[in-house]
């Protein structure tokens, strides 16, 4: 069993939703140690006593009318505590809710095999005493400083985080949530005392984990109706540590909505669960942990504002894949994503109607960028496409994708860390790393700048018949009003576009069928914050960095089992998926033989002879295995 010590004063409202809360996070009743202090005639005894008995909880210790320190409270956590020095103790203020179940640094939304239990053995297995959280504020609609009632779920009365304490009271974000009960607390408990009283610096930190995947977050609800009336009474009682009350109460001086809109507060809205947006509390922990090193609130707000990993792509005919890509990529940790339509966006509008509603949902949420991108060759009148041919366009085509690709580039370079271009039937399979943030954090300690990434053609085995009941139409007649290359040919239209809705739940209902050769292409992700006068292309970037910072495309063990890879999938065409293991060969014997010409569509194409790898539907488990893992977190 694990124990908790609190202490509790003026507010029963908030022990009743701390204890509720506690208990949700794996803690029994008969492991709460509640310890009530203060003056006789502030605090309300019977009602304390009255929402412990709902908890089938006693008081431990009535400490009312003792004489009072600035210490106080860490005295008493430290006396409760040493009761049984060699048990598991959780410390937390009657205001600090800590949350186990997104114990994480950069994981992908939140662990379902984390817990108190499991952060606990955590630590025994490496012999740690304590183990580490960081505190975030909790903020009510609109900034106010909110009342609520016993039973309120207080993360939906108070659902805007962010880091406003440090900015007023300069307190130390850092505290102690978990240790064995010889470990003695500093001052607020944010920091452990060695036997002689001082605070461990250098090697003598090995005794605790500090290992970012179990950093605790500690949601601080402090920032209430009875803010002011707390502080004042910290303040009268002579227990303001380091002014803190003082500086806390003349900040809010009658006040009763805090701005939210201040950039120095890194407000984080709308996170209504204990269990926040893994990319909100990411930004979060990262700026938090460098409070204390960057030089002024400008710099940090810049780092702030910055992305860990964005992505772009070009697209014509296709925007209906666009909520498939979007939706799975976001659960690998993508923060933004920059979609430019190759032609004009009332275009887009008017052909696709249903597709381009959605994408402007994502914009209006703020996912989605949608830039027009109307360039090469534009068709005005239908007259005018056969004054080129299909390899002109095709040539205009790859101009324009290099062009887009660079000029996202400088359109983001400042903006991000990490970037990646990759079309809309692409999609990025992590092998030992479960987001792309933690992949190019896994990258960065290695001080790897850009890493190439390999292609499998990828099909589902999604049937496509004539009896399979169409979802969409497409306008296949010109029309004066639209540019003519924008329009998808009677010719072009297959019956997987007819009849495909591109969901996410595609990828677990079907098998994925992969076939991999030694001459298909690579793409590649990059650290554009460290890589320096570059040329990004579609399947290569020249300059800016060195090969040692290179992670290059050599695959010894198969490009199946790389770690990390891209599933370029073809869906229901058949024809074109033979077609382009067809533009593999021709590729690879332009490398190896000199030639300079291939004839794609006369070359007879025969399976059984091409040098490839065919894994079947082997590569379905890993894809399905990423999508059910962080669907089921939700």
């Amino acid at each position: 069993m694990v124990n908790l010590v609190t202490t509790i004063g003026l507010q029963p409202k908030l022990l009743d939703a701390f204890i509720r809360h506690y208990k949700k996070q794996g803690f029994e009743s008969k492991g709460f140690h509640i310890v009530v202090w203060g003056k006789s005639e502030k605090v309300n005894f019977e009602e304390i006593e009255k929402v412990l008995g709902w908890h089938d909880i006693k008081v431990y210790e009535d400490m009312r009318d003792e004489p009072m320190t600035s210490n106080i409270l860490t005295q008493i956590y430290n006396n409760v505590t040493s009761t049984k020095p060699n048990d598991w103790w959780s410390v937390a203020d009657i205001d600090e809710f800590q949350v186990y179940n997104q114990s994480g640094w950069h994981s992908a939304r939140y662990r379902s095999d984390i817990s108190l239990k499991s952060t606990i053995k955590f630590c025994e297995d490496n012999k740690y005493d304590f183990n580490l959280g960081k505190l975030v504020d909790r903020f009510g609609v609109d900034g106010k400083l909110s009342d609520f009632e016993y039973g309120d779920n207080l993360f939906e009365i108070f659902p805007n985080v962010g880091n406003l304490s440090h900015r007023i009271r300069g307190n130390d974000l850092t505290k102690v949530v978990l240790q064995k009960g010889h470990i003695n607390l500093g001052g607020g408990q944010h920091v452990v005392l060695l036997e002689n009283g001082r605070e461990p610096t250098g090697d003598e930190w090995l005794n605790c984990s500090r290992d970012w995947s179990h950093l605790i977050p500690v949601h601080h609800f402090c920032w209430t109706s009875e803010t002011s009336k707390v502080k004042l009474d910290m303040i009268e009682s002579e227990m303001d540590v380091g002014n803190e009350c003082q500086k806390v109460f003349d900040f809010i001086d009658g006040e009763n909505r805090i701005n939210l809109d201040n950039k120095e507060y890194f407000v984080e809205e709308n996170q209504t669960s204990e269990i926040m947006d893994i990319r909100a509390l990411n930004r979060l922990f990262i700026n938090f942990e460098e409070i204390n090193v960057i030089g002024t609130i400008e710099d940090m707000i810049e780092k702030y504002q910055k992305f860990d990993f964005v992505m772009s792509t070009l697209f014509l005919q296709d925007p209906y894949r666009v909520k498939q890509w979007v939706e799975y990529h976001l659960l690998l940790g993508v923060q933004h994503f920059y979609l430019y339509y190759h032609g004009r966006l009332e275009d887009l509008q008017k052909i696709f109607p249903r597709d381009y509603k959605m994408i402007s949902d994502y914009v209006d949420k703020g996912i989605v960028t949608l830039i027009e991108w109307n360039c090469g060759i534009t068709y005005i009148n239908e007259q005018d496409k056969y004054l080129f041919s299909g390899e002109d366009y095709l040539k205009a085509w790859h101009y324009a994708q290099h062009a887009q690709i660079q000029h996202i580039t400088s359109q983001v370079c400042n903006k991000t860390r990490w970037i990646g271009n990759i079309d809309l039937d692409e999609f990025i399979v992590l092998r030992d790393h479960i987001s792309l943030i933690e992949y190019t954090e896994y990258l960065n300690k290695k001080d790897i700048k850009v890493a190439s990434i390999p292609e499998l053609l990828c099909k589902l085995d999604k049937d496509v018949t004539e009896q399979t009941s169409k979802v969409r139409r497409f306008p296949t007649e010109s029309r004066k009003d639209i540019q003519y290359h924008s329009f998808v040919e009677q010719g072009d239209i297959t019956k997987e576009l007819e009849v495909f809705d591109f969901n996410l739940n595609d990828f677990l209902e079907y098998n994925t069928h992969t076939y991999e050769h030694e001459g298909s292409f690579t793409k590649y992700i990059w650290n554009c914050e460290k890589v320096n006068e570059s040329i990004p292309l579609v399947h290569d970037i020249m300059w800016g960095y060195d090969s040692l910072s290179e992670k290059g495309d050599e695959y010894p063990n198969g490009k199946l089992g790389h770690e990390i890879i891209i599933n370029h999938y073809n869906y229901g065409k058949t024809n074109l998926w033979l077609r382009k293991l067809k533009a593999y060969k021709a590729h690879k014997n332009l490398i190896e033989n000199g030639m300079t010409e291939v004839d794609h569509e006369g070359e007879n194409f025969n399976m059984e002879n091409f040098d490839a790898n065919d894994y079947g539907d082997l590569e379905n488990n890993r894809i399905r295995a990423i999508i059910k893992y962080h669907l089921d977190m939700e």
